[in-house]
């Protein structure tokens, strides 16, 4: 629990806000300079003016309370960045939607929800799924988030893709070439292996690329 005042609270809204004065700082929350004067009376903070400044400027809240943390968790552009260190691209974060897998079917795709990923893994051809069954456990489980690079598509044995089935939305298979077959196998042990033909690969939504899932 941090044993902060007011005061040192109130520095780190001026110092990130770049204000100096009470009323600048109550011109960019929205509130009344009064209402800065009658709070540090009760040397308390409000709630809102930590979501404010969160979802105007992306501002830590845990970084304002107690000043640890990043300063900023998002810029206006949508990443999520340490600012007070050299971050490697896998140390800086973009926002990106995801799918369920058992929601999509046809051209659109509508998203979930979002997800943030390291930069490097949200390329403009990446679509994320969010794995809603276990066909492919123990390999990727339920739950899981997958990237799928939705440029990949040609054949390639041994790969895993995204497969779309009119019953299950888009599931994912470990593909083999076999002649003008393909075959398309599930690390489920429970689950038959499939095949298409050639004629049949517009199903293969994109080749999986990434993984995200807990231990």
């Amino acid at each position: 629990m941090t044993n902060d005042t007011f005061d040192d609270i109130f520095r780190r809204f001026l110092q990130v806000t770049g204000t100096s004065t009470q009323q600048e700082l109550a011109d960019v929350l929205g509130i009344k300079q009064s209402t800065i004067s009658e709070s540090k009376k009760r040397n308390t903070v409000p709630p809102g003016w930590y979501l404010t400044l969160f979802e105007k400027r992306g501002v830590n809240p845990d970084w304002l309370r107690q000043g640890k943390g990043p300063m900023l968790l998002r810029t206006e552009e949508g990443r999520y960045v340490e600012p007070s260190i050299p971050a490697s691209p896998l140390m800086q974060g973009v926002s990106r939607p995801y799918y369920n897998s058992h929601d999509l079917g046809g051209e659109e795709w509508t998203p979930s929800g979002c997800i943030v990923v390291p930069e490097p893994y949200a390329g403009r051809t990446i679509r994320i799924l969010r794995m809603t069954g276990d066909g492919f456990a123990p390999t990727v489980r339920k739950g899981a988030f997958v990237g799928v690079d939705m440029q990949g598509v040609r054949p390639s044995s041994g790969d895993i893709f995204a497969v779309y089935m009119p019953l299950e939305g888009v599931v994912l298979k470990r593909l083999f070439c076999d002649g003008d077959t393909l075959v398309l196998c599930a690390d489920h042990p429970q689950h038959p292996d499939m095949r298409l033909s050639r004629e049949e690969a517009g199903r293969l939504v994109g080749k999986a690329v990434w993984v995200f899932q807990s231990m």
